[in-house]
């Protein structure tokens, strides 16, 4: 994203982030390096590896689903109106009711605090508004119909935008769509290696959303389908979005 992890023009000294599904917590370092004199939790479902931040005091891990604290509403960490910036990013395989979500989500930030969410879409596209080439494979629609039988939304990134305006409490939206190649090229080094990466992420994570839905043959084809798709490689101009959506709480 042209070397640029967050998007929001904070216009004071935050005191108070909040990072949701921070993973290993390599966002959430940035923060801390970014912003040494604020309060920064990082919150995942997932433990975060404590001895990597260790020396960094004004950083707290909280090992929980963001939804229980949203509805319990009695952790004082997580009070409404408490953070002056919330980041998130990648929570396309694990988000369910986005719009009750983002809702619940703006209660916590401060008025003129900042929410700041990246989202990608899995389907690939000639262009940014071209067509789906990911609707013309086998797997990608069978795919897409067990996501959404489960609550997931996994082309959620071209819809975020829309959801922030009908949120109430959001102004300032802006958004960048960024163009992210399944593979390497030789002028863009720092992609070396994504595409060996990124097929078998989504064959492990389509098998978890489509195994209890479908027979294991119909599976089976279904990853042969997407392993077909990455030997036979990609043209130039297809790419995934990456959509990075700031919006500013009023």
């Amino acid at each position: 994203m042209d070397n640029k992890p967050f998007h929001a023009t904070l216009s004071n000294n935050p005191k108070k982030i909040l990072d949701i599904g921070c993973g290993t917590g390599a966002m959430t370092h940035l923060l801390a390096r970014k912003y040494p004199e604020a309060q920064i939790i990082g919150v995942d479902m997932s433990a975060v590896p404590q001895g990597r931040y260790a020396n960094l005091a004004h950083v707290e891990f909280v090992q929980a689903d963001i939804l229980d604290l949203l509805r319990d509403g009695n952790d004082a960490r997580f009070q409404p109106e408490s953070f002056d910036y919330i980041f998130q990013r990648l929570l396309i395989f694990g988000m369910k009711g986005w719009p009750g979500y983002l809702s619940d989500v703006t209660r916590l930030l401060k008025p003129g605090g900042w929410l700041e969410i990246h989202e990608g879409n899995v389907n690939i596209r000639k262009s940014t508004n071209g067509p789906s080439l990911s609707d013309s494979w086998f797997h990608y629609p069978r795919w897409k119909a067990d996501a959404e039988a489960i609550g997931l939304d996994i082309e959620i990134g071209a819809k975020l935008a829309g959801l922030f305006e009908a949120t109430d409490g959001l102004n300032d939206i802006s958004e960048c769509i960024y163009r992210i190649f399944p593979v390497s090229w030789p002028d863009r080094p720092e992609l070396d290696g994504l595409g060996d990466r990124i097929g078998p992420m989504f064959a492990g994570v389509m098998r978890k959303t489509s195994e209890t839905q479908r027979g294991e043959e119909e599976v089976r084809e279904m990853e042969e389908d997407l392993r077909a798709v990455w030997a036979a490689g990609f043209e130039r101009e297809d790419a995934y979005q990456m959509h990075v959506v700031v919006a500013r709480k009023t």
